[in-house]
């Protein structure tokens, strides 16, 4: 199993910060396509998996959501977003900074779990509604 420890910043709706640490498991014992991201502070940790990083990160998201908190990395930015092959093929540890309009190329691709500032964090659902108007605009 796989394993990566990375710094992570979570705000409050005051925009409040602490740094957490995330650790990243890839890989499992009995099933390879497996991902797990564990948050973890002092003697507290909180656990997500699925079957890749955006799904889990989503989890993690999800949960702060409820304690009106939000993650600070690019991958609760507004305009990122995975590709179909970049969630089969991968882990799902990359995705598209997407612009309506304007296909995905190579060059837009960022790791979701880079920082990010504040106001560019987004919940779920408004990601996911930015995510489908650009699918949108590209039929235009």
């Amino acid at each position: 199993m796989l394993e990566e420890k990375l710094k992570v910043k979570i705000a409050n709706k005051k925009k409040e910060i602490c740094e957490f640490d995330l650790v990243l498991y890839e890989g499992h014992p009995d099933n390879n396509d497996y991902v797990k991201l564990v948050l973890q502070q002092k003697e507290q940790a909180i656990a997500f998996s699925a079957d890749n990083y955006f799904k889990a990160l989503e989890k993690l998201r999800r949960y702060l959501e409820d304690r009106n908190q939000k993650i600070l990395c690019k991958g609760s930015n507004k305009n990122v977003y995975p590709s179909a092959m970049q969630l089969d093929m991968g882990t799902g540890r990359n995705a598209y900074s997407l612009t309506l309009g304007k296909q995905a190329k190579l060059a837009d691709v960022v790791d979701i779990f880079d920082e990010s500032n504040f106001d560019s964090c987004v919940s779920c659902d408004k990601q996911k509604d930015f995510f489908e108007k650009w699918i949108e605009s590209l039929n235009k």
